[in-house]
């Protein structure tokens, strides 16, 4: 089991949601699977839904100003999928 720190809103910046949540989750998994678990996540109340896309951010030319939080927690073990900082 892991426990985050996210802030308590329904909506989190990408940057958040890149360093507080994808970082931790994904060593987090990494681990488990070197020990030959297979980890599952499980979100429940407390976790922020909608990801905030900043207008313009890293040349993207949709007007799309959102994601949903699972989708994106999808992608976060693809090797494809830009690694948090």
């Amino acid at each position: 089991m892991l426990g985050l720190s996210l802030p308590d809103a329904e909506q989190i910046s990408r940057q958040e949601y890149d360093l507080e949540l994808v970082k931790p989750l994904r060593a987090h998994i990494q681990k488990l699977r070197a020990k030959g678990s297979k980890p599952v996540i499980l979100l429940v109340y407390g976790i922020p839904l909608i990801i905030r896309e900043e207008a313009g951010q890293e040349g993207k030319a949709s007007d799309k100003t959102s994601v949903a939080v699972d989708s994106e927690l999808n992608l976060i073990l693809d090797y494809r999928y830009p690694k948090a900082v």
